[in-house]
């Protein structure tokens, strides 16, 4: 193969290992977009915990259903596991999880000085943050 059918071939193999990259963090994002997500991560990061406990720290706003789901998919991408101890259910922060767990941190602490400056598109309206402006 002469020097510019390689140069070619390692130009696309480079663009198809971009496109592989930028998929899975598009399935990233559309897993940590989803609603509650963040803050199961939050509760399960600070210390191991039982689905009726789970419910209760998200302040049982979070539909039964839908945190089952969630737990489950959390548990398929390895950020989570379930563990069984005295006969209780406990849900537990993998290493994996961990690490995206100080990421969000990161996001979070970058977001509060950040994101919710701008408070002109707001516009006297509840602000994704939760604050009346």
């Amino acid at each position: 193969m002469d020097k510019l059918n390689e140069k070619t071939v390692n130009i696309a193999r480079t663009k198809n290992a971009d496109k592989k990259a930028i998929c899975k963090l598009k399935k990233l994002y559309h897993l940590i977009g989803k609603k509650w997500t963040v803050e199961i991560l939050h509760n399960t990061g600070q210390k191991p915990a039982t689905y009726n406990e789970l419910i209760s720290l998200l302040r049982h706003e979070i539909n039964p259903t839908l945190l089952s789901d969630r737990l489950k998919e959390l548990m398929e991408y390895n950020i989570l596991k379930r563990d069984v101890r005295d006969g209780k259910n406990r849900y537990i922060i993998t290493k994996r999880g961990s690490e995206l767990k100080e990421l969000l941190d990161l996001v979070r602490k970058w977001s509060s000085s950040s994101v919710c400056d701008r408070r002109r598109s707001c516009r006297k309206e509840e602000c994704i943050c939760g604050e009346i402006v």
